[in-house]
């Protein structure tokens, strides 16, 4: 039976296995076959470290094994060809000597064709050393069509394949091409469609052991995300009797500060899944991610962001498939309210007090504060406050407290709990959704204060755990304070990016 591979893009770790592949084939092609000009006979480690490097090294896996099969490299550009955007190069193709044979080659060159269409190309194109009559022989046979010599570089012959529509769907006024599998009926989400998508989001989060804290009543109300317009931003997928299948949406922060990200969200019901809607969503998520990020400044870097728990093994190997890295992990803590809370008593200088609508300009003056030297934050608008913080159903200002001096917020712990989801899940919990303490009041105990007065007050209500979310690398130590606190990982969660 052919081995299957998989395929993702090098990482640091791989520099070893790689190196050997690329060490063996080039002494192979120098000793053996007499090819000395395409490559160096001894080539260093370091290449390859550069190589793996630029993010543009993709690996070839055995699928049992996890081995190194093979490894090329993926441009947008290339030296022998006018830049025109509209191609992907491909460089570097190695195999590795124990397993020729095996179609390495062949699968390597057919899953960069697919990532061409994905990234909305119109050809693949390659060359290699004219001299080298089975590597173009390999080409042909793979359905690359000989193009010419190149007259700056007469020893390179170019070969292009033009990249088939046949399997591409064009979908919404954006004109963006997604590979469809067959059986579904596509459209833009829709305000009507929020009650059957949570129902298949309920689905998914009890498939995927998430516990999410999502409600009805805030899907609904957050269907109007200015960062994500439903008509162009998103794609829904119905079965055959109007079940909803699939959802993709891409959310885009139309006020950029550093960075322009394009956040793509997805998610497959249990049912449906393992029939090519994972990869269908994916792909249209990222050709539509990029479409919005062509229309952000130029000066800025761009990049496609998402995310999955570490159990979900599909979406994890899909996310790779496709070339995004991971990046950042965050945990899921939770703390068992029944054990002691300290004192914990608030620093000379701030007074402590409940959540109160006259503080709402200067909490998210402090949240966008305490938040803005963390990796990834996204500053938060007068709009972004009344929908995903004080608008929320979910919403606790009897468990909120804020560390005030005079009138100004200083830090902030906000707190939600959702009934629904602890009877769903069978967990009477409080969820501390942010807690941010300004630059010159950090270290002093303030986060500390905050926290054990919400705890006490989620104990008070009958709640019977804790529970946050922490990035692994967050600046402030928060992960040492909450574990000194009695939390405890439950969950992890990887943040997967892709440059653009």
């Amino acid at each position: 039976m052919a081995e299957k591979f998989t395929f993702r893009l090098a990482a640091p770790q791989d520099l070893d296995p790689v190196f050997e592949v690329y060490r063996d084939v080039c002494l192979w092609l120098n000793d053996v076959k007499g090819i000395t000009n395409q490559w160096d006979r001894d080539v260093a480690q370091g290449e390859i470290q550069e190589l793996i490097g630029s993010g543009q090294l993709y690996l070839a896996l055995l699928a049992t094994r996890g081995e190194v099969a093979g490894a090329f490299k993926l441009n947008e550009q290339d030296h022998h060809w006018e830049s025109d955007g509209a191609a992907l190069y491909v460089h570097a193709v190695a195999v590795n000597r124990k397993f020729k044979g095996q179609g390495i080659g062949r699968a390597m060159l057919d899953w960069a064709v697919n990532e061409a269409r994905r990234r909305g190309k119109q050809s693949v194109r390659l060359d290699c050393m004219n001299e080298n009559l089975r590597l173009k022989q390999v080409y042909a046979d793979a359905g690359f069509e000989f193009w010419g010599i190149d007259p700056q570089h007469a020893g390179s012959a170019l070969f292009e394949k033009k990249v088939g529509k046949e399997m591409l769907t064009q979908t919404l006024q954006h004109k963006t091409l997604i590979a469809a599998p067959a059986g579904y009926a596509w459209r833009p989400y829709r305000r009507e469609d929020v009650p059957a998508l949570y129902q298949m989001l309920l689905a998914a989060d009890r498939a995927d052991e998430r516990q999410s804290n999502m409600t009805l009543e805030d899907m609904q109300r957050q269907f109007d995300d200015p960062w994500s317009n439903p008509e162009t931003d998103s794609l829904l997928a119905f079965t055959a009797d109007g079940q909803v299948a699939a959802i993709a949406r891409v959310f885009v922060n139309p006020m950029p500060e550093e960075e322009c990200r394009t956040h793509v969200w997805g998610q497959v019901h249990p049912e449906q899944r393992g029939r090519g809607l994972g990869e269908a969503v994916l792909t249209w998520m990222e050709a539509r991610g990029r479409q919005r990020l062509e229309e952000m400044p130029a000066d800025l870097p761009h990049l496609l962001r998402t995310n999955c728990q570490d159990n979900v093994c599909d979406s994890v190997a899909l996310f790779e498939q496709h070339g995004f890295r991971r990046v950042r992990y965050a945990y899921r803590m939770r703390r068992d309210l029944s054990q002691p809370i300290p004192a914990a008593p608030m620093p000379d200088g701030l007074t402590l007090r409940p959540y109160s609508r006259e503080f709402d300009c200067s909490m998210l003056e402090a949240l966008n504060e305490s938040f803005r030297d963390h990796w990834g934050f996204e500053w938060a608008s007068e709009e972004d406050w009344r929908m995903f913080f004080v608008g929320r159903s979910t919403f606790r200002p009897d468990m909120t407290f804020l560390a005030v001096e005079g009138n100004e917020v200083m830090g902030l712990c906000f707190t939600n709990v959702n009934s629904e989801a602890n009877e769903r899940h069978g967990i009477k919990e409080g969820w501390i959704d942010d807690l941010g303490v300004r630059r010159p009041w950090r270290k002093r105990g303030v986060a500390s204060a905050l926290i054990c007065q919400s705890m006490r007050a989620m104990k008070a209500d009958g709640l019977d755990y804790a529970t946050l979310g922490v990035d692994t690398q967050n600046p402030t130590g928060a992960l040492g304070l909450y574990e000194r606190l009695g939390f405890v990982a439950v969950r992890r969660t990887i943040t997967f990016e892709k440059r653009v």
